[in-house]
């Protein structure tokens, strides 16, 4: 059964009271809070002793625009419920991202976003420009490059001006047409480099994880609808961030979380090999 946890502003694991702590927080929606991923990375980190404190300021279905203009007013385990931001208010992000100088901040927002131009240029790099101003110091910046859907080609993403950007015409702006699940991971990951690129930020390599998995694994089953991961894929993306944050082998730790000792250990396995193999995915398991 799915285990969703909701973690808005702040769940913080461990290492209490240490002055070299590295914070780090996580600031996206489900696709980073399902099954307690930022929970799953905190156990591995904790289990090798890093000197690591993960937080998190995650709402359900918000774009990284939205943790800078939408003032929540109710909140359900799926669904929250927002205003727009008045003149001297700061959202929950905003305070978060005050509260502290935080050593890395990892931004997450909806896939659809990093594949259309627009919603890129007018909608997420203000977004990662607005984190910057906030910061108090020098940190690390890193962009959590999401996967493709479970879906079926081809398909094209279209989101409204009007939702973009208010100086955007009234009419659809839309991604390049995807043909089949290659090509649907490379527009995303090309629109995260492309972002990463132009604000001068990291990102990461969950695209490219998702898709060799699905290509050569696809027993474990990442999903657990068409979007979002199952505790295996959750499991994959707290593996990835073990390496960015540590630079060490997922596969020399004893956490396999909720999932299955055998899927976990070929889940690490995978997020080593990629690394090992200068970040490309291989095309038959050995």
């Amino acid at each position: 059964m799915r285990h969703l946890l909701l973690c808005f502003f702040l769940i913080s694991f461990g290492l209490n009271g240490q002055h070299d702590t590295t914070h780090v927080l996580f600031v996206g929606n489900s696709l980073t809070y399902y099954h307690d991923m930022p929970g799953m990375l905190q156990a591995m980190l904790s289990e090798k002793g890093h000197p690591v404190r993960i937080h998190q300021s995650t709402v359900p279905g918000m774009s990284l625009r939205g943790h800078f203009t939408q003032m929540i007013t109710a909140l359900t385990d799926s669904t929250a419920f927002t205003r727009g931001k008045m003149a001297g208010e700061l959202t929950g992000t905003e305070n978060k991202l005050l509260e502290r100088n935080w050593n890395v901040v990892i931004l997450q927002t909806g896939t659809v976003e990093a594949l259309i131009p627009e919603s890129r240029n007018l909608s997420v790099s203000p977004a990662i420009a607005r984190t910057k101003s906030y910061l108090g110091g020098p940190a690390r910046i890193i962009l959590f490059n999401t996967w493709a859907s479970d879906t079926t080609y081809p398909l094209q993403f279209c989101q409204p001006g009007a939702i973009i950007h208010p100086s955007l015409r009234s009419r659809p702006y839309c991604s390049e047409t995807l043909d089949n699940l290659a090509r649907h991971t490379g527009a995303i990951n090309s629109g995260y480099a492309k972002l990463a690129a132009d604000n001068g930020v990291e990102k990461s390599n969950h695209g490219d994880l998702f898709l060799e998995m699905r290509n050569l694994h696809a027993e474990v089953g990442l999903f657990d609808d068409a979007f979002h991961p199952s505790p295996a894929g959750s499991f994959l993306n707290a593996c990835e961030f073990y390496f960015l944050l540590t630079g060490e082998k997922a596969a020399d730790l004893d956490f396999n979380g909720p999932v299955p000792s055998p899927k976990a250990a070929l889940l690490k396995q995978v997020v080593d090999r990629y690394h090992e193999d200068g970040n490309r995915i291989r095309k038959n398991p050995n």
